[in-house]
């Protein structure tokens, strides 16, 4: 909220303060929630800056890892103009596609990987 207040966080830092977010795993959610609900404001003031827009955009959804996290961002963006963003919508949606395949074919090994390495390390 403070990050759309002009007084506390400048416009022009905008993008980083919800990158810096949104790289903390408690903080994903929580920046991905803001975006929408503030979508049209933050697409309004960066319409003409197509770096910065499509930065938001990576750097909000790109570490997403569910098919629901896939289904939801091409829902949104099916549904809200992207604007000078588009091209950065349709990357993250092939990177979360692939991150999506990834923990398909590696979340059981990985998890019985830690599982082995506990036992062996006598983690209880």
């Amino acid at each position: 909220m403070y990050s759309m207040d002009s007084k506390i966080v400048k416009q022009q830092d905008f993008s980083s303060v919800v990158s810096a977010v949104s790289y903390n795993p408690n903080g994903e959610l929580i920046a991905w929630r803001f975006i929408q609900r503030n979508w049209e404001t933050i697409l309004h003031w960066f319409r003409d800056v197509s770096f910065t827009l499509s930065q938001i955009i990576k750097s909000t959804v790109s570490r997403f890892s569910s098919q629901f996290d896939y289904e939801e961002v091409k829902y949104f963006f099916k549904h809200h103009d992207a604007g000078p963003g588009s091209r950065a919508v349709t990357s993250v949606l092939e990177k979360i596609q692939g991150n999506v395949d990834w923990m398909k074919h590696n979340k059981v090994d990985v998890m019985n990987w830690f599982e082995n390495l506990k036992k062996e390390m006598k983690f209880t």
